[in-house]
């Protein structure tokens, strides 16, 4: 069959052949997506030509803006030279071995070997599998289970989505995690503890409880987001990683962290870790690492890790099509060259992240209908006062953002909720205008919504 693109219904099109992620089909075929036909820095075009500022690049995953030239000549030149060829075995291409290189160069210090993916699920299920066969080696195979928090976003493959820590990634499929490993969160803003100025630890402390019950001859490793991403923009106290890691180290449990959202300058470094002050023995990156401009993923391997796989002399058994992929990898190269070249990662942490986190908190830090301004750099959460809208017949509880998404993209501006929570993430070029613009419409949205919706005048601020 031709399909003449001149006079094509893509919409249409759209709705009957296109499954998409994390979607209602049924309401697919009804009202066809949206079609996005253009970016350009921090907008994009949909096909009846307006505009929208992208508050969330993509998914937290456009941090140098959309359309830039000097990526997409990268490419091009990449796939004239070489477009693919596989890595296993002892294959290899320059622009991934440049590129660990790289890796290595501005990830903590000791961890100095990267393994290609091209998704966050599948760096996750690689660094599980590297975390299981580093205790099947050192001869302590009961150590299997892989500990997560609530509220955690690993992925949607299926260990992945069982290392999630949000119901509705499970319910569809009949997936049951071990309710036993999945730890308290330390979301301060819904905790009896959370204004303790020892939060920190207190929070902590649940995960060792938890390896308590559990066993640590059990456990192979403990997996979290520096900053929890998809479940609301759970933003820890300065001294949970910390002691996370003391923990981790005291039970012999390696700890993986999933940079997958907060890797690439997202908080004012160029990895959580360092904007927290610890270091994994695995760690989880995507997202940023092309900024999304084609799939690509990486696992980073500590050397304390790396060095008993090496000195076992065993295989590695596990790989994908396009592991270290050429034209993936050049690419990532050239992204990286532009945020060094452009001081990315050092304008978020002394210049637009301040004053995006200034703005917000201006707008909203006495707002009856606002319960928290959290975050830091461009990872920013607006969590809206549950109390407030209590029993109003029209305001969902467990979706009480979504009527200001809804309201915001019809002002042109493009947001995600969680629950009671707005999702701030804008690309990491956005200007001082932009922000400003975005937040002054922020705030006639929720002031509409609160005038529609609210039913307690008393405010909870965090």
């Amino acid at each position: 069959m031709t399909i003449q693109t001149s006079n094509f219904d893509y919409a249409a099109s759209d709705s009957a052949h296109h499954f998409h992620p994390v979607c209602n089909p049924a309401e697919l075929k009804v009202q066809p997506g949206m079609q996005i036909v253009r970016g350009e820095g921090c907008y994009l075009f949909d096909a009846d030509g307006n505009r929208y500022f992208d508050a969330i690049a993509g998914l937290a995953s456009v941090p140098i803006g959309y359309s830039n030239p000097e990526l997409a000549e990268v490419a091009a030149e990449q796939l004239r030279t070489l477009p693919y060829y596989h890595s296993f075995f002892h294959m290899a291409n320059q622009p991934s071995a440049k590129l660990a290189a790289r890796l290595a160069a501005i990830t903590p210090a000791g961890i100095d070997n990267f393994f290609f993916g091209a998704t966050g699920s599948d760096a996750v299920e690689t660094a599980v599998k590297i975390a299981w066969q580093y205790w099947q080696t050192l001869g302590q195979p009961k150590k299997r289970i892989v500990l997560a928090r609530e509220h955690a976003y690993h992925g949607n493959t299926i260990f992945a989505s069982s290392l999630t820590g949000i119901g509705h990634y499970h319910h569809g499929f009949g997936i049951v995690p071990d309710a036993q490993a999945h730890v308290r969160a330390p979301y301060a803003l819904h905790e009896p503890e959370g204004q303790n100025p020892a939060f920190g630890h207190i929070a902590a402390q649940w995960l060792e409880e938890r390896i308590a019950v559990m066993g640590s001859e059990n456990i192979a490793a403990f997996i979290g987001e520096p900053v929890q991403g998809t479940g609301g923009g759970i933003y820890p106290p300065a001294d949970y990683w910390p002691k996370i890691r003391e923990i981790c180290n005291r039970h012999d449990i390696l700890l993986i962290a999933d940079e997958v959202m907060t890797g690439f300058g997202r908080l004012g470094h160029w990895f959580g870790q360092q904007h927290f002050g610890f270091i994994a023995d695995l760690m989880t990156m995507s997202k940023g690492l092309t900024s999304s401009y084609l799939p690509m993923s990486a696992t980073g391997v500590h050397d304390r890790v790396m060095s008993v796989l090496v000195k076992s002399g065993e295989y590695f058994v596990h790989g994908f099509t396009c592991s270290a992929h050429p034209t993936c990898a050049a690419l990532a190269l050239a992204n990286l060259d532009i945020f060094e070249r452009d001081n990315l990662v050092e304008r978020v942490r002394d210049d637009i992240g301040p004053h995006f986190q200034r703005g917000l908190r201006a707008a909203f830090g006495l707002h009856q209908a606002v319960a928290e301004v959290r975050g830091g750099g461009l990872m920013l959460g607006v969590e809206l006062n549950r109390a407030r809208f209590a029993g109003a017949p029209d305001a969902d509880p467990n979706d009480l953002a979504a009527p200001i998404v809804i309201a915001m993209l019809q002002r042109g501006f493009i947001m995600r909720s969680t629950g009671s929570t707005l999702m701030i993430s804008p690309p990491l070029i956005v200007t001082h205008a932009e922000a400003d613009t975005f937040i002054a419409a922020l705030r006639l949205a929720v002031d509409e919504f609160d005038a529609a919706h609210a039913s307690a005048p008393e405010p909870l601020h965090g």
